[in-house]
């Protein structure tokens, strides 16, 4: 019997993917077995493209009787959906497979090569790692409480669950959920978690937003669901961080709780004649920031612009991948700069970031809307997220809102071919707000930050204290209006010096 089965590959890189397609072929030397590559946006830059993918379905459809899609993770999904709304010649003879790309692709060549069908061949490919399953975890989950923090049990074949205490002093916040969100990224397991304390969920377990919008304070209990192939392997991954406390953090300086006091309005302290005090460090291992006083800049960036659509919704969604793919690597460059000026605590903030770009909740709203055009259908998305997490309880869980909001900007920025805004002074800098990327990128002569807005007990507001700078938040608009005057600063608290 022939070769009945031909193969899409679609990986955001195009490097992966021929290298998949080509280790596939060393499994079946002498039989032509079709498989087409759609990965990346070009040579270089990550990214998936729905335009590629139909034309790479349609180019095997040509071939043989039926396609099987292999993807990577997160937007390659999507993609891959969008492509086969847009084939309706040939969708019929199609099937996404969720096993793993590299290992589904070669057990799938090899069973198409003996003349399987396409439902054979992605049942195969869902079972390709169980061979590996079965010599580094002998047993499946492990068994035991794991020091009172977690437990585990399987169910119905296919299924697994398990409960945990959330220990990090900051609750289910930004960078421990991007590491479960990064630790069930490479298996073939749907994964939703309940907060058994306030009944919170399910929510999708490889979605950074909706993990962090259960709001799972410390102390809370919460159930992990698993089903699929690898949902034994899922839970006992969850359940091992939770072990850890989540806790990726070298000094553990940022898993420490914020001083509550930095959370709440600024207050002004201070008229001519009084002293200026040194603050407090608000944590441990934080530096102390002294008072300052000097000159304020105020600093206005523009909005992003939220381009027209152009094209059908093929080509917006084309449009968005490509403008995240240029964020990404924006975040990536100033992660790097985050690690050489401060150190690996400051870089894992933007780990979450790059986490943010991948999430599942916030693409499939996007994806969704597209219709309307990328940049509105982006910022439709990135704001109905931002306000489910800015209605949470907890002040510092609601500041993880602003993470939210800076990706969002920077995807728009890219969608509209805009530079990032860095603010250029010295002084003491005024503003609405600023972003953690800003706080990174501020020059040495910046000497002390002063909001309108913002929060006591953000990412930009830890970086600023990281790098000595005293630090106010929640100030109100009317520091809006101090450009050129001198002002007294430390972190919660100034005043403006009368002339």
């Amino acid at each position: 019997m022939g070769v009945r089965v031909g193969f899409v590959v679609v990986s955001h890189s195009l490097a992966l993917g021929e290298a998949a397609r080509s280790l596939a072929a060393e499994m079946v030397p002498g039989t032509e077995v079709p498989v087409e590559v759609a990965a990346g946006l070009d040579a270089t830059t990550f990214g998936t493209d729905a335009t590629a993918i139909s034309d790479a379905v349609s180019a095997v459809a040509a071939a043989v009787e039926q396609v099987v899609v292999l993807m990577d993770l997160g937007s390659a999904v999507l993609s891959a959906e969008l492509a086969l709304e847009l084939l309706d010649d040939v969708r019929e003879r199609v099937l996404l497979c969720p096993a793993p790309l590299v290992e589904g692709l070669v057990v799938g060549v090899v069973a198409a090569a003996g003349g399987a069908d396409a439902e054979h061949v992605v049942a195969e490919a869902a079972r390709a790692l169980d061979a590996k399953v079965e010599h580094l975890v002998p047993g499946g989950v492990a068994s035991g409480d794991a020091g009172g923090a977690a437990s585990a049990a399987s169910g119905a074949a296919g299924a697994a669950s398990g409960d945990f205490e959330v220990t990090p002093p900051t609750g289910l916040h930004a960078r421990p959920v991007a590491l479960l969100v990064a630790a069930l990224s490479d298996l073939d397991a749907r994964v939703r978690l309940v907060d058994l304390t306030t009944g919170a969920g399910p929510v999708p377990g490889d979605s950074p937003t909706a993990v962090a919008g259960l709001g799972a304070a410390r102390g809370h209990r919460v159930r992990v669901l698993a089903d699929g192939p690898h949902a034994d392997q899922a839970v006992a991954r969850v359940l091992g961080l939770a072990a850890g406390g989540f806790d990726a953090s070298p000094s553990g300086r940022l898993h420490s709780v914020p001083d509550a006091s930095r959370g709440g309005p600024a207050t002004n302290l201070w008229s001519r004649g009084h002293p200026v005090l040194e603050s407090d460090a608000a944590e441990s291992g934080a530096r102390a920031t002294a008072a300052v006083e000097a000159l304020a800049r105020v600093w206005h960036p523009p909005a992003p612009s939220i381009s027209a659509a152009l094209g059908d919704e093929q080509a917006q969604w084309t449009h968005l991948e490509s403008a995240r793919a240029t964020t990404r690597e924006r975040i990536t460059a100033v992660r790097e700069q985050a690690r050489d000026r401060l150190d690996d605590d400051a870089a894992a903030i933007f780990d979450a970031h790059l986490s943010l770009l991948e999430d599942s909740h916030l693409l499939q709203r996007a994806h969704e809307q597209i219709a309307r055009g990328a940049a509105r259908a982006w910022e439709q998305a990135v704001a109905g997220v931002q306000e489910q997490l800015a209605a949470l309880p907890d002040p510092y869980l609601q500041a993880r809102s602003a993470d939210v909001r800076a990706v969002g900007d920077q995807v728009l920025r890219a969608l509209a071919d805009e530079p990032e805004p860095a603010p250029d002074l010295d002084g003491i800098l005024v503003a609405v707000d600023v972003t953690p990327a800003q706080v990174v990128a501020l020059g040495a002569g910046v000497v002390g930050v002063l909001l309108a807005g913002g929060s006591g007990v953000s990412h930009a507001a830890m970086l600023a204290e990281q790098r000595g700078l005293p630090w106010v938040a929640a100030a109100g608009s009317d520091v809006l209006d101090l450009d050129g005057h001198t002002v007294r600063l430390a972190r919660g608290s100034w005043a403006r010096v009368q002339p």
